[in-house]
């Protein structure tokens, strides 16, 4: 068992400064899918496949997750002299559904995976996760060989593709890859149209036009069998490349897949830090977890909104700052520890978060009726109505009436641009 503390301390070990890229990796990737399954109380790994891929988008600088977001972590070692040379935090669509009630009376399975740089020798990686107590537990381990454990992904298809953003090597900048679900062959220069749009309004907000220049996009014409998306709700199946539905989880509106695989297989024809699945469709709806994936539909006016609200999830592991009466999401925060996410508090360790943001005669909770929209302390986040709070009365992640990010959630946005480009 790590703790919170213990990690932290780890940050700050002169280690990290030794560790060089060309000293333990080549510049292409080392997939690892896996199986994550479990209930409410117990979570397993299981290895899948070990693959090799012919990109490295990541920095070579920024070998180690400095930000501490995330349901989930890996930890990769150099087997033969035990040095952390790697580590990454992320989320998982199992995290979600454990806490619902459905785990609570049987088990779940679920697609995930996890890219590193590729090692030249044997290494471990080690998977944590955060219990209730928000403390990091070590849960599963695996062993890769470079030599003998990998394996050729048979499944992989190739699509074209095209960088509609260009600022240069995707090791020194951000790398974003849209691709297609529910668009046929005949359908892509919908698709190329849908994406440039997009990609145009993403890069008109800030934090993505001040720093446009670390940043490169890319299309992936992943093609369906069938326009559109599957919808439960209305008895709508589709027969699509990357099997997104409506009503994951049984919430109409929650746009997910849960064929993590086929989403992996497809972005790994460009090189990629983070996913943005964009799908035909004219209704309201997406998703997005922290170094996961996000997605949304093309069509809507919300479109452009859904990009970047679920994005904020995707690249800055910002929260939801609205409320909910879903009664599943009610169990997601507890009230007496701190949130990962750096956009809402529980007050247990505000000084971690914006608490130097906040102007000292501003009250602490904040009242909704303060003149001025102004950083404070306002309380309704995190689908709860009382005990969480977010920094601005409005925000991109709490209001689709919005079209820009607040003050602090654009500042960890930025932090994690640079920490791909710098």
């Amino acid at each position: 068992m790590r703790t919170l503390l213990a990690f932290l301390l780890l940050i700050g070990n002169t280690i990290y400064s030794q560790v060089r890229f060309e000293d333990y990796f080549i510049p292409k990737t080392l997939r690892i899918d896996y199986y994550h399954s479990g209930n409410h109380i117990n979570e397993y790994y299981v290895l899948d496949r070990a693959m090799e891929e012919p990109y490295w988008s990541g920095s070579k600088d920024n070998l180690f997750d400095v930000f501490d977001y995330g349901h989930h972590r890996v930890f990769v070692t150099d087997s033969a002299t035990g040095t952390l040379i790697f580590s990454k935090g992320y989320s998982s669509l199992f995290a979600e559904w454990r806490v619902g009630e459905e785990a609570k009376n049987q088990c779940g399975n679920f697609t995930e995976t996890v890219l590193v740089p590729f090692p030249k020798k044997t290494v471990q990686l080690e998977f944590f996760t955060r219990n209730k107590s928000n403390i990091w537990v070590s849960i599963a381990s695996f062993y890769v060989n470079p030599q003998t454990s990998i394996v050729e992904n048979q499944d992989l298809v190739f699509f074209e593709n095209v960088k509609i953003h260009d600022s240069g090597m995707p090791e020194e900048n951000l790398d974003i890859v849209f691709l297609a679900e529910g668009y046929t062959s005949e359908q892509m220069d919908k698709f190329l149209s849908d994406c440039n749009k997009l990609a145009t309004s993403l890069l008109s907000i800030e934090p993505f036009q001040k720093n446009k220049n670390k940043i490169n996009i890319w299309a992936v014409k992943s093609v369906s069998t069938e326009s559109g998306v599957s919808n439960p709700v209305n008895e709508v199946f589709k027969e699509t490349v990357l099997g997104a539905s409506f009503n994951t989880f049984n919430t109409e509106r929650y746009l997910m897949s849960l064929d993590h695989f086929a989403i992996r297989d497809a972005a790994s024809n460009v090189p990629y830090d983070h996913i943005y699945v964009i799908v035909n469709s004219d209704e309201y709806g997406g998703g997005g977890i922290y170094n996961f994936y996000s997605i949304g539909t093309s069509s809507n006016a919300f479109s452009d909104f859904l990009l970047f609200h679920e994005f904020g999830h995707t690249l800055g592991g910002l929260a939801d700052e609205y409320v909910s009466d879903d009664e599943a999401f009610q169990e997601l925060y507890n009230s007496n520890f701190e949130p990962w996410e750096p956009n809402i508090t529980t007050l247990n360790a505000f000084e971690r978060k914006w608490k130097k943001s906040v102007k000292k005669n501003t009250p602490v909770p904040t009242p909704e009726n303060i003149n001025g929209n102004i950083i404070g302390v306002y309380e309704g986040a995190g689908y709860t109505t009382h005990g969480v709070y977010r920094p601005m009365k409005d925000c991109i992640m709490r209001s689709a009436n919005q079209r820009k990010y607040c003050k602090i959630c654009e500042n960890a946005l930025t932090k994690t641009i640079l920490f791909y480009a710098e």
